[in-house]
């Protein structure tokens, strides 16, 4: 991941400006037709607008597609819950209950993977396009979990977007760039933000809770 390569291909790209270079050991095909950057003034503000812009778009799509799709599951799992131990209660049958929840789950499959298939749209490495939506679903669940208390409700997603778009930034500014590395370093900042906001905002109150059961209550009759 962060051998000589990337160097060499900086390398190769610096002295042919293009063609394509083949890895014989791991099989990989790395693609060097992308243009350099100018040296002009007005070339290099619009590249860095046009990186910014686009990096901005991918963070705020790919973050609303999966914050989506959790919640709807997580909503959709409480109901299943509270209908279930409903039934159970009156010993009614819990066929029609499965049947329902499976259907309903099934639904997100193809949300799923359309995101995967989007970011392998915008990704050259698809190793890293999956490990990036990995991340992003982890920290979505975290703050499901873990993000009760309003200034954390409030700060958190700030930090992961901001530490998103720096990593995305830095990735499409340097295509032939130390990508896991800037990878390893975003997931670290963000371990490292989770570790704080769990350590300082991580126990739920007493009306934290009471909420929490609201929403349950209302759910059974959504």
């Amino acid at each position: 991941f962060i051998g000589y390569d990337t160097v060499i291909l900086n390398q190769l790209h610096a002295l042919f400006q293009g063609g394509y270079v083949h890895n014989v050991h791991s099989y990989d095909l790395y693609n060097l037709n992308f243009p350099r950057q100018s040296e002009s003034w007005e070339d290099l503000i619009y590249h860095k607008i046009r990186v910014f812009v686009t990096s901005v778009l991918l963070v705020f799509t790919t973050t609303t597609l999966v914050a989506f799709t959790l919640r709807e599951t997580h909503t959709r799992v409480l109901r299943f819950t509270v209908h279930l131990r409903y039934r159970s209660r009156h010993r009614a049958q819990y066929l029609p209950i499965f049947l329902t929840h499976c259907l309903e789950s099934l639904a997100f499959v193809p949300i799923m993977i359309g995101v995967l298939m989007f970011l392998f749209e915008f990704f050259d490495d698809q190793v890293l396009a999956f490990l990036v939506f990995s991340l992003v679903w982890s920290c979505e669940i975290f703050s499901m979990i873990r993000v009760r208390a309003n200034p954390a409700m409030r700060l958190f997603p700030c930090f992961f977007f901001s530490l998103f778009l720096l990593f995305m930034i830095y990735l499409y500014s340097f295509p032939l760039g130390f990508s896991y590395v800037a990878f390893a370093c975003w997931l670290s900042s963000v371990v490292a933000v989770m570790l704080h906001f769990s350590n300082r905002f991580g126990a739920a109150g007493p009306a934290q809770r009471a909420a929490s059961m609201h929403v349950i209550t209302t759910l059974f009759w959504a």
